[in-house]
């Protein structure tokens, strides 16, 4: 198959290559905009749910930390194609963690497709880590985690990884919260005997980093002040 479809495999990957670039340098999306001007503010000391009142806020964590040091050394001055240069590194690091999960599953032709179709998959046509495309990275990254916990005699760090992956996703896109029951679900279907150690480790996981963020919250606000 390799030698069939040699020089298709160059071919596309010269064309993600340059579709990548092309993302790096033209267009500027409405939600790129949003998430940057959103997560400039969070550095600049804007706070949560206090000074902030963007329905997308809780995204502002990635870009706001990816974009610190850069404002320390730079100021503002390409700070655009700063963040989508990490975007695609960050896309780049997704798409070759599912060519390497998939690789268990189907031939390594096959599995070397899928992660070059997800590469090129961009859910906005801006690759500046926003919202949108944070969710889907999260999610899939949910998902492989899960798939490697289940076919890789059941490491409980994939589990951890996959609950961890799925609060970044609500992070991300709060409305994914409707996810966790979902999960539940899955390992009592397919955990057996340790289904309800593993639904434990994945609600305790959960619990654990939302009162942690919480607790951040609650450095500067009240209970009340945030409802």
């Amino acid at each position: 198959m390799k030698r069939k479809y040699g020089g298709a495999y160059a071919l596309f990957l010269l064309l993600s290559v340059l579709a990548a670039l092309k993302m790096l340098f033209f267009a500027f999306g409405l939600d790129e905009e949003y998430q940057l001007v959103m997560s400039y503010r969070n550095v600049q000391g804007d706070r949560l749910f206090l000074d902030m009142w963007e329905p997308h806020q809780s995204s502002a964590f990635l870009c706001a930390f990816l974009m610190k040091p850069w404002l320390a050394l730079f100021g503002t001055t390409g700070i655009v194609l700063y963040l989508r240069l990490w975007g695609t590194f960050l896309h780049l690091a997704v798409s070759l963690y599912l060519y390497r999960v998939m690789k268990d599953f189907l031939q390594r032709e096959y599995a070397w497709l899928l992660a070059l179709i997800y590469f090129n998959t961009i859910p906005k046509q801006m690759i500046l880590p926003e919202f949108g495309i944070m969710q889907v990275w999260f999610y899939t990254l949910t998902a492989l985690f899960l798939a490697r916990y289940y076919t890789r005699g059941k490491k409980l760090r994939y589990l951890v990884f996959a609950a961890l992956s799925l609060v970044l996703n609500i992070l991300s896109y709060p409305s994914c919260l409707i996810l966790f029951p979902f999960l539940l679900v899955l390992c009592a279907r397919f955990s057996g005997k340790t289904r309800w150690r593993d639904m434990g480790i994945l609600t305790l996981t959960c619990a654990f980093c939302g009162l942690g963020y919480l607790g951040m919250l609650f450095t500067y606000t009240t209970p009340g002040e945030l409802l």
